[in-house]
């Protein structure tokens, strides 16, 4: 609970600048790639991958704050196998790992070029926190670990501006959060692109 609040802070903060700020808004689509630890729970890419973001432009012509909302669903169908479930217990079935990730994150953005050019690459940095339910499906049984983590992102993206004031981005992204209440470390790299908007 300390996490969100936090983080929701942090929107408001962002809200209340002074009204000479500008800002933006968008909205993504991403493929994921599971990597390290979480890649041995599920091993497949994550396809379904939606993000909102909003953001606001200080003094500083090139830098901006805001909020990230994230869903991210991975799944990974391994067929029949025979599970070892504890020092004399297995169970055989049809084995499924899955997992739902909703994230809340703070953001900051640093443009490598002014904003208003074509062509504007930038990076981001994103802290707060997730919610995540790691389960997997044996059969008839299923075994589930659940919690709440720290959430951090690492991103490297184009900003293509149009002349409208719709554009379109394409990033490079990571995620990690550690391991917590059971869950196994996750991390994860992704493709993303999405629609830019601005006031500004």
């Amino acid at each position: 609970m300390k996490k969100i609040l936090i983080i929701v802070l942090i929107f408001a903060a962002s809200m209340s600048l002074e009204s000479k700020a500008q800002g933006s808004y968008e909205f993504h689509y991403q493929v994921s790639f599971p990597m390290g630890e979480f890649s041995d729970f599920v091993g497949k890419p994550g396809w379904l991958g939606f993000s909102g973001q909003w953001m606001k432009y200080l003094e500083n012509d090139r830098l901006s704050i805001g909020a990230n909302l994230s869903y991210f669903y991975f799944s990974d169908k391994q067929g029949i196998k025979t599970v070892d479930a504890g020092e004399t217990t297995t169970y055989t079935g049809y084995v499924v790992d899955f997992t739902n990730i909703y994230g809340l994150m703070g953001v900051v953005q640093y443009d490598l070029k002014p904003r208003r050019e074509q062509l504007v690459p930038f990076i981001r940095i994103g802290l707060g926190t997730d919610y995540q339910d790691q389960r997997k499906d044996i059969g008839l049984y299923e075994f589930k670990a659940d919690g709440f983590q720290f959430m951090s992102n690492a991103e490297f993206g184009l900003r293509i501006n149009t002349g409208n004031t719709m554009n379109w981005i394409v990033a490079a992204t990571y995620h990690y959060m550690p391991a917590s209440s059971d869950m196994v470390n996750t991390s994860f790299a992704g493709i993303k692109i999405g629609i830019h908007g601005f006031n500004y």
